[in-house]
């Protein structure tokens, strides 16, 4: 059974980009560019491993995180928080409740080596 992401990036070229190399990495990937429905989202998808942009419109990936880490139904699913500011942001990161922090721009083989280590890992 394939891994399933959820990848919710605002920037369109980045984000077919990342569904192209994880599709041939062998996961499901859905692409949404907020967190509008996220939860809607969640419960239809039912994800593995959550990439989340820190910059979105609307609410940002900080709250989105913060918000699932209060419900029982998503307060586990590992996070991953993507940001091009890189000021605080590993420390903020850790502060809303994601698993972990990934600065733009960066190495493809980082980010699927941490998506690889929290799918496997849930509870890490």
């Amino acid at each position: 059974m394939k891994k399933k992401i959820l990848l919710v990036e605002d920037d369109n070229t980045l984000a077919e980009g990342l569904k192209i190399i994880f599709d041939d990495e062998g996961y499901e990937v859905v692409v949404f560019s907020d967190g509008k429905d996220i939860n809607k989202e969640i419960r239809n998808f039912d994800p593995d491993v959550i990439l989340l942009d820190y910059l979105l419109p609307r609410e940002d990936g900080g709250m989105i995180t913060k918000r699932l880490r209060l419900q029982e139904n998503t307060m586990t699913i590992p996070i991953i928080l993507m940001s091009a500011s890189q000021k605080n942001m590993h420390k903020f990161a850790k502060d809303v409740g994601a698993n972990a922090f990934l600065a733009k721009p960066f190495e493809i083989s980082n980010l699927i080596s941490l998506v690889e280590f929290y799918s496997v890992s849930p509870s890490a």
